[in-house]
């Protein structure tokens, strides 16, 4: 990889992660970090990592209703362990902005049965999107599929991310192995932390390809974000990424 110089660590502790709450890092409760990359980009601090979360999902089932010899009816599913791996990319910008999620649809139904039976965590909850913003391929102005916004003010939210942002986004990991994953990139700015995620495995060319998302959403932060003093706000949750770096090993 291009970064040279980072430093490379294996099998972390999931207590490195106490620097960074929120998005992606609690998604599931069970959580290991196989590894970990820490260096500078653009002169300013940076990591990359692998995080693998446990979870609970279902298993089997025919959709007909299964009876014992008693006569009781059975429920035909059953839980098993499932692993889902994220690349995660987090770096840190000279000045802080307030807090942005782009993420995929949330349910908090959804979220509220899954922290009590697959493993959820309490982090995922928040409220309602702020902004759906549809993908659509301006070759034939079909929509894909949608993004959605959250923990941001609309004005802001409408000033960052763009349908065709949007779309940007959605095709950014094309071309990547797909034995790795098939997962389209998300990103979050909180405070002076810009942090982009997909659903695979980590891999030198997924770093890259983290890292050049990255360059191109500071370019889609309006300069009047950085006057804003929620961003001084988003930032007091997070400890600055040298910490983050030393937890890494």
């Amino acid at each position: 990889m291009q970064q040279q110089g980072w430093r490379t660590s294996w099998n972390v502790p999931k207590g490195a992660l106490k620097g960074l709450p929120g998005q992606p890092f609690d998604r599931y409760r069970r959580k290991q970090i196989p590894l970990a990359l820490s260096g500078f980009h653009r002169g300013m601090p940076a990591v990359a990592m692998q995080i693998d979360f446990k979870y609970k999902g279902l298993a089997g089932g025919s959709g007909r209703t299964v009876y014992s010899t008693s006569g009781a009816p059975l429920n035909s599913s059953r839980s098993v362990g499932k692993w889902e791996s994220l690349s995660v990319a987090v770096v840190e910008m000279p000045a802080p902005v307030p807090e942005l999620l782009v993420d995929e649809k949330r349910d908090w139904i959804d979220d509220f049965g899954s922290l009590l039976s697959l493993n959820r965590s309490r982090g995922l909850f928040s409220g309602g999107s702020t902004a759906e913003v549809p993908v659509i391929n301006p070759e034939t102005s079909d929509k894909w599929n949608s993004y959605y916004v959250y923990d941001a003010d609309p004005a802001y939210a409408q000033a960052v991310f763009t349908p065709q942002r949007a779309f940007w986004l959605y095709t950014s990991q094309k071309g990547l192995p797909k034995t790795s994953g098939l997962g389209c990139a998300y990103f979050r700015l909180s405070g002076r932390k810009l942090i982009v995620w997909t659903v695979r495995q980590l891999s030198p060319d997924g770093v890259e390809r983290l890292l050049w998302v990255a360059d191109e959403i500071v370019r889609w932060i309006p300069p009047a974000a950085y006057q804003d003093p929620a961003g001084i706000q988003a930032d007091q949750q997070h400890v600055p990424l040298a910490q983050v770096q030393a937890q890494l090993g």
